[in-house]
């Protein structure tokens, strides 16, 4: 076994790429969504993300593709089988300008024994070509790993657990081609190397292994290996802090890195030039050398994301899909997609809305006579949306969470409100219904019911709110001690007059920004809907 160690830095810079915002791009279409991987193909973007849905027991991804103006061409749900669970841990360009996905699925979301590991291929239409699926693992145990299309078009799997693995070869069409037993287990990459030999990488070490699968050599880092290429006999890899060139006998023959940069990944070779992604806290780096190893071009993209958020570059655009955290556990996703042959860039519609309050206006607690102790809960509330942007406000998503769901997930619930015009720095009270629907056991006279309730604004009309810190609020109910059927209220005011935003006296109808008028010379405005 081999180890080298990172010993020469190159401070060079050339200016090559030049850089403009294509498009940013907010996708909030449920209560909590996490993108999971990214591809660029020519100009076009395919992206995957796990949605978590209000009320469902199913954990839904999707397969999108987006073009660098920002338009959806398609979007394509992931299915197999009816499975509620379904998780894209790799995408992968296919030959024909497709994709494929490696993904773990789950038939019922509680039962891990019902699971399969699966390779799906799409087609550049969206249109799902073939699943091949390796049903009845054990999901703690059965990992498949390493995904990867050689230059000759054979797709290679690592199949392992805890006792052996496995290098699938398919062909295109999903056939099951050859298995061969290696001594290694989650190889992260494989292909085919010259002589009928194979090449894979684990963490910080390479392996060459015989047709038959026989290790023949093995060399090691001092970091993690991200990816590696073949080019001709050499072989290009790159860990997260060098890139390296060497030869079939797993010598080293040049290594390189750039100062100060570091979480180098996405290594790409084309037109003699060797180009990958530098990440750090505020900017992407697109570094490029050539075969040699020396350094052609260390580009800037200053843009702040996380390091583990999906991201792609070729030679027309860098696309990063962020995690964007709303509240302390839920997520959109702002997608970034920036050109690399212009530096123009496309104006960006933000928005900034929040909730500034939270009503309480209806408790309902009953027994449920079958049950000694078991209690059902209703709350009902209004929340103050209140618009901090410079923009006017028509159409937002207001989102509450109520706990545990009794197999498994959260139960949440997502409500959608349009027409609501509300100015910038105005505000507008829109009725929610019921925000709690619990059955909970408590003690007469003994336990008092309390209750945690958040509620947080989310954007359904792809607009991105940088602002967080307005985006939730939480409110802590006690409802005081069984038998109360609701709360007392004080209702000294009484309204008088309902009147549309033009001050047209009108009657109390939903789908519409009203304000009441009431008797003590107070106004609210109040939105409800059906």
């Amino acid at each position: 076994m081999k180890s080298y160690l990172s010993l020469m830095l190159s401070v060079i810079t050339f200016l090559g790429f030049s850089q403009g915002l294509n498009y940013e791009y907010g996708l909030n279409d449920n209560y909590d969504q996490r993108a999971t991987g990214v591809v660029t193909l020519g100009k076009y973007t395919y992206s995957v993300h796990q949605d978590y849905i209000s009320n469902y027991y199913f954990s839904p991804s999707y397969l999108t593709k987006t073009d660098t103006l920002g338009q959806v061409f398609w979007t394509q749900e992931i299915a197999y089988d009816s499975n509620e669970y379904l998780y894209i841990h790799e995408i992968i360009p296919a030959e024909n300008d497709g994709v494929y996905l490696l993904i773990e699925s789950i038939y019922h979301c509680d039962i891990a024994n019902f699971a399969s590991w699966l390779i799906q291929k799409f087609d550049a239409s969206g249109n799902h070509l073939w699943t091949k699926p390796w049903p009845g693992i054990d999901i703690f145990n059965d990992k498949c790993t390493g995904l990867t299309l050689n230059n000759s078009n054979d797709l290679y799997l690592n199949f392992s657990n805890n006792s052996s693995s496995k290098i699938y070869t398919l062909n295109t069409n999903g056939i099951l081609m050859d298995s061969i037993a290696v001594p290694h287990f989650n190889l992260t990459k494989i292909t085919q190397n010259s002589n009928n030999t194979f090449l894979a990488s684990e963490q910080n070490n390479l392996y060459k292994y015989s047709a038959t699968g026989t290790p023949i050599n093995t060399i090691s880092f001092n970091s993690t290996i991200t990816d590696f290429t073949t080019v001709s006999d050499t072989i290009y890899l790159l860990t997260t802090d060098s890139i390296f060139s060497i030869n079939n006998n797993f010598q080293v023959i040049t290594q390189n890195t750039v100062q100060n940069l570091s979480n180098y990944s996405h290594l790409k070779h084309k037109d003699n030039k060797l180009s990958f992604l530098s990440h750090s806290a505020t900017a992407q780096n697109i570094i490029t050398f050539d075969h040699n190893l020396q350094l052609v071009n260390n580009f800037q993209i200053l843009t702040a994301v996380n390091i583990d958020d999906p991201k792609d570059f070729n030679e027309h655009h860098l696309s990063i899909h962020s995690n964007f955290e709303i509240t302390n556990s839920n997520k959109v996703i702002r997608q970034l997609d920036y050109s690399l042959n212009s530096t123009q860039n496309n104006s960006v519609n933000r928005t900034d809305i929040g909730v500034s309050n939270l009503n309480i206006t209806q408790i309902d607690i009953s027994d449920i006579p079958t049950v000694n102790g078991l209690y059902s809960v209703k709350i009902y509330a209004q929340a103050l949306l209140k618009n901090y942007g410079n923009y006017p406000l028509n159409t937002c998503r207001l989102n509450h969470h109520q706990g545990p769901h009794v197999a498994c997930g959260e139960i949440y619930y997502t409500q959608e409100f349009n027409n609501l015009n509300i100015l910038p720095g105005d505000s507008a009270w829109i009725d929610l219904g019921v925000i709690f629907n619990h059955q909970s056991y408590y003690q007469p006279s003994i336990d008092s019911i309390f209750r945690n309730t958040c509620v947080y604004s989310s954007h359904p009309n792809n607009l991105t709110d940088l602002n967080i810190t307005n985006d939730e609020y939480c409110r802590e109910i006690t409802l005081g001690y069984i038998g109360i059927k609701e709360p007392q209220i004080n209702k000294k005011k009484e309204l008088v007059k309902v009147v549309d935003i033009l001050g047209r006296e009108t009657t109390i109808k939903p789908n519409e920004l009203l304000i009441y008028m009431y008797s003590d010379g107070s106004t609210e405005k109040v939105y409800f809907s059906e």
